[in-house]
């Protein structure tokens, strides 16, 4: 099977010298060539299912879907691409149909040299294609060269189900959450559902339920945070009692609680989902945002993200939020530098504009700040280059995010209107948003912080001050 032989191809190729090892690795999306469009999401979830397992490997950097999804229908050598990259070997793979008959080739180039290091064909049927993932446990039993116990080999790559249409469900409805869409959110949670429905023990359809309603307030207005996190926490619980050996299941439990405001719970979640999988850039990432930075825990965060950025090197909004957290850090010409950079490379991505609007305004460049709020939100009229130009600016842009209360208090901050902040403040505590516990680190909000009410907010988000 595919992902078998892809396993065991790598591990195979440890055994050789170590000019062949291996380390580090890119799966390139897989190519649909089925002449059949509807068929995207199996050759998309066939690359994420080989990233997800080969990320549960100890010692081997696998790039994160972000990054190798800016290469899908890239036309470059894969030597080209893997030495972009800076990895040692590149994955490849094309999916073709034949009736009901599937073809799946994938290859292995070494980028030093752009000679092939392995190669394999696999023909399953239409309605066996989640098969693709159980066959790696067998061919890791065979050439796997690292310590791996039996129990971790049987969970290895799973699909997590043996029903075919459940299997589906969960493929479309995971692509339709990477798009971070309103309309995408809204109908992948249809599709979980359904997933749920065709297989009511299929643990990762719950993992996809939970991470939509954990991120679903920022997009879609309908779904409050108070609605989404009561969602969230229960479609988790149910993936962990499910299974408990899922990372996935870990690390959706983890975002749950930490949205939940549950602290002291989140933390062991997001530990044993890094144990699980500690090459998942995604949980660290996560790990460090909304659990890390909340929690005053700035330099651990800004490893973590590190760490994240190592694996997701072209993610914008690991990047964003990395160059945040610099900000957070009070590392101001860094964070704007991390901020450009991002936008250099992706010039429409709004949440890089807004934060390095907040970052400007704090240090009193006004002109700067209400050139990027505008370039986040444009928004007609001419709004004067200072504190209230800019506060009247942002109160027209910042409605259009899904949750803006907490944002909203940045600008009045940074006006110097303690009062309206803090009623700002408490409204999106009163809301349960989950911007809150970010924005509440961002440092417009310093001139309030030796105010008994922005304590007693602190008190009651249950954060240290």
């Amino acid at each position: 099977m595919l992902v078998a032989g892809a396993i065991g191809g790598i591990y195979f190729l440890r055994g050789k010298s170590n000019a062949e090892q291996i380390d580090s690795i890119a799966v390139l999306p897989f190519v649909n060539a089925t002449n059949d469009p509807n068929n995207e999401y199996m050759s998309d979830g066939l690359t994420d299912s080989l990233i997800n397992a080969l990320s549960q490997l100890p010692n081997l950097k696998v790039m994160a879907r972000s990054t190798v999804f800016r290469y899908k229908g890239n036309q470059e050598l894969p030597q080209k691409i893997g030495q972009e990259l800076q990895v040692s070997a590149v994955l490849l793979g094309r999916v073709t149909q034949h009736g009901g008959q599937l073809g799946i080739q994938a290859d292995l180039v070494n980028t030093a040299d752009g000679t092939e290091l392995w190669g394999s064909h696999y023909e399953p049927q239409m309605a066996d294609i989640m098969q693709v993932q159980s066959g790696i446990t067998r061919d890791l039993s065979d050439r796997l060269r690292m310590r791996v116990g039996a129990d971790e080999k049987q969970r290895l790559g799973s699909a997590g189900t043996t029903n075919p249409e459940a299997y589906r469900l969960y493929l479309e409805g995971r692509q339709l959450w990477y798009g971070r869409t309103s309309q995408g959110l809204t109908k992948s949670i249809d599709l979980f559902q359904q997933a749920i429905a065709a297989d009511p023990n299929y643990a990762l359809a719950y993992t996809g339920l939970a991470d939509t309603y954990n991120v679903i307030p920022s997009y879609v207005q309908d779904i409050t945070s108070r609605q989404a996190r009561l969602l969230a926490d229960e479609a988790s619980r149910k993936a962990l009692e499910l299974d408990d050996s899922l990372a996935e299941a870990h690390a959706a439990r983890a975002s749950a609680l930490a949205v939940a405001w549950r602290w002291s719970e989140a933390e062991p979640e997001f530990r044993r989902a890094l144990e699980l999988s500690p090459n998942s850039a995604a949980v660290h990432y996560f790990y460090a945002f909304i659990y890390l930075v909340p929690e005053k825990r700035t330099d651990e965060a800004l490893h973590e993200l590190q760490i994240a950025l190592s694996l997701d090197p072209l993610s914008p909004i690991v990047n964003t939020n990395y160059a945040a957290t610099l900000m957070v850090a009070h590392r101001y010409p860094e964070a704007i530098a991390q901020f450009q950079k991002t936008l250099e490379r992706d010039p429409s991505f709004g949440p890089a504009h807004l934060k390095l609007s907040y970052l400007y305004a704090t240090m009193g460049r006004f002109a700067e700040a209400n050139s990027e709020m505008q370039k986040f939100s444009p928004t007609p009229g001419h709004w004067s280059a200072d504190a209230k130009g800019y506060n009247e600016l942002s109160l027209v842009a910042l409605p259009k995010l899904g949750e803006w209360q907490a944002d909203a208090a940045l600008t009045f901050a940074v006006r110097g209107d303690r009062d309206k902040a803090i009623e700002y403040l408490n409204k999106a505590f009163s809301d349960q948003s989950s911007e809150l516990p970010l924005g509440i680190r961002f440092p417009a909000l310093d001139p309030l912080r030796s105010d008994p009410r922005f304590a007693d907010l602190m008190h009651r988000l249950g954060l240290p001050e």
